[in-house]
């Protein structure tokens, strides 16, 4: 009982974030796109107070989230599980969210800025709520069970090195477009050429880490007995 109220009132505080999340970004398509806000590319970039204003909401999103899954655990390890599950329901809602009141996504290829920190992310809509889902179906199985997962080298390892590959194909284009164009490079962007086989292997990389901490915790049960 414990576990299941612990996930309901995380799942609820996530789903009210995502919907805050969603109205921001649809006031500032309204503000940088006016005229038609399902069409994000070409880019445009903020202004400077704006991209101040943007980094910092996005990590106050972040440390809100953190901070919720660290209030309903009753450990630092089960907090992080709360963190992940909290950030993989908001992730999903934020898009669902969207698509009830603009129509957007139209599709999940269709490409997305996806976070500003340390450079814009993008990537086609369908790559971050793959990743969202391991994040709410795992850490929420976790929880809902009120037990610890079993970090180990075994887990850790797969889920850092394929969460380091994501990060580099969101990355991908920023890092190559600075390195080539510089920061105009940026004005005018439209992504195109997404690196599939990289993602692929970190997303397959962190769901089998993902995996051993229930597996971890299971034989950690079987042996008890």
């Amino acid at each position: 009982m414990r576990g299941m109220k612990k996930v309901f009132y995380l799942f609820i505080f996530a789903v009210a974030m995502a919907f805050v999340e969603a109205a921001v970004v649809i006031y500032l398509r309204e503000l940088y796109y006016p005229g038609n806000i399902l069409e994000i590319f070409p880019a445009r970039t903020f202004s400077l107070f704006d991209l101040y204003i943007e980094l910092g909401r996005e990590i106050s999103t972040l440390v809100m989230l953190f901070a919720a899954g660290m209030v309903a655990a009753r450990s630092f390890k089960q907090g992080l599980m709360g963190f992940l599950f909290t950030w993989g329901v908001w992730d999903i809602f934020y898009y669902i969210w969207l698509y009830i009141t603009i129509g957007w996504p139209r599709s999940l290829l269709e490409w997305d800025i996806l976070f500003l920190i340390p450079l814009p992310w993008f990537g086609p809509v369908i790559t971050p709520v793959l990743i969202a889902i391991i994040f709410a179906v795992i850490p929420g199985y976790i929880l809902l069970t009120d037990s610890e997962p079993g970090f180990s080298i075994k887990t850790l390892v797969p889920i850092v090195v394929g969460a380091v590959f994501d990060l580099y194909s969101f990355l991908e284009i920023s890092l190559k477009t600075l390195k080539f164009e510089g920061k105009d490079g940026f004005i005018g962007l439209v992504p195109s050429g997404f690196n599939w086989p990289v993602y692929l292997i970190g997303l397959i990389l962190m769901a089998y880490g993902f995996t051993g901490l229930i597996t971890k915790r299971k034989k950690k049960r079987r042996n008890a007995k």
